[in-house]
């Protein structure tokens, strides 16, 4: 009776052992596979929180791109309208006299105004700023040879220009709108300019 109990007891130990290390791998493969459940859920739910990040980021990008575009269609004419206006046209008539310019600077600065335009600016066919809204700051336009900008040398050609670029020297964005200022015979006789900044 003693070995039995023995054996009972060496079996119970050992079974004890086994149903304890079954246990353990059981709550060890649970641990394992919520783990895994845990990871792939949350690969998934980063998936879906980027995936909606990059729709509303579209979204407010497309939004942006349609005010800006509004924005700047205010701007598309306003050169060729400014272009037929006599003080423009008589302005690339002939070269002024100084008081001439300065009422002309005068005229323009109140027209950017007007418009909430950065600024507004003639310039003479061999692409010199003869005048500007802006005679009256350092970052003046006066006196600045455009000609080889596009949207001037576009207008020079008898053609609307445009332009987007970054404002020297003040390093600031802007779009650029001109229009040819013809002559009584129909020749170019300078160019029309808007500057619109987008700072």
């Amino acid at each position: 009776p003693s070995a039995r109990r023995g054996e009972k007891l060496a079996t119970t130990a050992q079974t004890g052992r086994t149903g304890q290390l079954l246990r353990i791998a059981a709550l060890t493969g649970g641990l394992v596979l919520c783990l895994a459940v845990a990871a792939v859920g949350h690969s998934i739910a980063l998936g879906i929180y980027l995936a909606e990040g990059r729709n509303r980021a579209e979204a407010t990008l497309a939004l942006t791109l349609q005010a800006l575009d509004g924005h700047l269609r205010r701007y598309e004419a306003v050169p060729t309208l400014l272009s037929e206006l006599p003080e423009v046209r008589s302005a690339t008539a002939s070269r002024r006299d100084p008081a001439s310019l300065m009422a002309l600077n005068a005229w323009l600065a109140r027209k950017a105004a007007q418009i909430d335009a950065a600024a507004v600016y003639v310039i003479v066919p061999d692409g010199t700023v003869i005048a500007a809204s802006n005679h009256d700051r350092r970052d003046s336009f006066v006196g600045r040879n455009l000609s080889a900008f596009p949207y001037v040398s576009r207008a020079l050609a008898g053609e609307r220009g445009r332009f987007y670029g970054i404002v020297p020297p003040t390093g600031r964005r802007a779009y650029y709108f001109a229009a040819p200022v013809r002559d009584g015979l129909g020749g170019i006789a300078g160019v029309i300019a808007v500057s619109v900044g987008l700072d």
